[in-house]
């Protein structure tokens, strides 16, 4: 069974896979919508039953993947099971069907991480399902499918991977492992992606990018995120701000917020990363999200000061702010992200 959305559909991809898997052997389901919805979900499950299907293969970005995963879940175990799994409930191997990831995004990682995110249609919250029965049995990365990715897609899904990198690295779960994915994938990150969005076709940077991506999933596989990603969810849902952008644009306000409790460590990381300071690092981080005019999105999609003020008691996810290394309050959250708008040039 394949699962897609229709514009890897348009581009041809579901056609090449049934035509190399064989016609009669396979089903595509190509509904995956860019924010997937737990309704989106019971309603695939119910249009596939009887499919028979032994294996899944999710092709696309992290909404198609973790469409996947999710109807996955529901084929084999029902769609009581994913309900189960949003309430809490770890999902345990087997309950789902074995599934082939064949990402076409450099961004989400969710080839290789145990998570699957679904949104509620009704409260605009972001619901989340895991366990070990949501890994992938083969993640299949090819850069070569990356390419027809359009120039937004591009830019968003990098900077999530360079998001979940840094969530990874200030995280109360960090390990020597982590940190090692972590940082391997800035040094690729940070240089590949503006590269990309400069050259879409440079298969080598596309290349770059998507290892970025897998490693910075592996990192958060075993640390998940943290402040910034708690952050960017009420922006993605009330504004429907991309979230790649939503979960990257607070980061230099998020390092320096980190740097006055963790300094030692994030000078380390800094170090490593082959920045003379955390100041220098943050710079960097800046002069990125300006060159890939992450302001710019802020202000199309409505976002400045207001906004930013009027959502602070959403910014603290439990399970994610609580991740960061430094405690933070929900004033602290704003005061962060107002700081980052700032730096952006949209706080007004």
């Amino acid at each position: 069974m394949l699962i897609a959305t229709e514009g890897a559909a348009r581009r041809g991809m579901v056609e090449r896979l049934q035509r190399a898997l064989g016609f009669g052997t396979s089903v595509a389901w190509t509904g995956v919508l860019v924010n997937p919805t737990l309704v989106s979900v019971e309603q695939a499950v119910r249009d596939l039953e009887g499919c028979d299907a032994a294996v899944i293969v999710g092709i696309g970005g992290g909404s198609a993947l973790d469409s996947a995963k999710a109807i996955g879940l529901g084929l084999r175990s029902g769609t009581d099971a994913v309900r189960r799994a949003i309430g809490g409930d770890t999902v345990p191997g087997g309950a789902s069907l074995p599934m082939v990831a064949v990402p076409t995004t450099a961004g989400t990682g969710s080839e290789v991480t145990p998570f699957a995110t679904l949104w509620d249609d009704e409260s605009s919250r972001k619901l989340s399902i895991a366990g070990p029965g949501l890994y992938s049995e083969v993640a299949c990365l090819d850069a070569e499918l990356t390419i027809s990715a359009p120039h937004d897609v591009t830019v968003s899904a990098g900077l999530d991977a360079i998001s979940q990198a840094c969530e990874a690295l200030w995280n109360r779960h960090a390990t020597v492992v982590t940190d090692g994915f972590a940082i391997r994938s800035l040094q690729l990150g940070m240089r590949a992606l503006p590269r990309v969005a400069a050259s879409p076709t440079d298969f080598d940077e596309r290349r770059a990018m998507l290892q970025a991506s897998l490693l910075a999933g592996m990192a958060i596989a075993h640390t998940r995120t943290a402040l910034a990603h708690s952050i960017s969810y009420p922006l993605t849902a009330h504004y429907g701000l991309p979230h790649g952008i939503a979960a990257s644009f607070s980061l230099p306000a998020v390092l320096q917020f980190v740097a006055e409790t963790a300094g030692p460590r994030l000078a380390y990381v800094a170090t490593a990363l082959g920045f003379p300071s955390i100041d220098a690092m943050r710079a960097a981080l800046e002069r990125l999200l300006r060159e890939l005019e992450v302001g710019k999105h802020m202000r199309l999609h409505g976002i400045g000061l207001q906004e930013v003020v009027g959502l602070g008691e959403e910014f603290l996810t439990p399970g994610r702010s609580d991740n960061l290394v430094r405690d933070v309050t929900v004033s602290d959250a704003v005061a962060i992200a107002t700081r980052a708008l700032g730096v952006l040039g949209s706080s007004g």
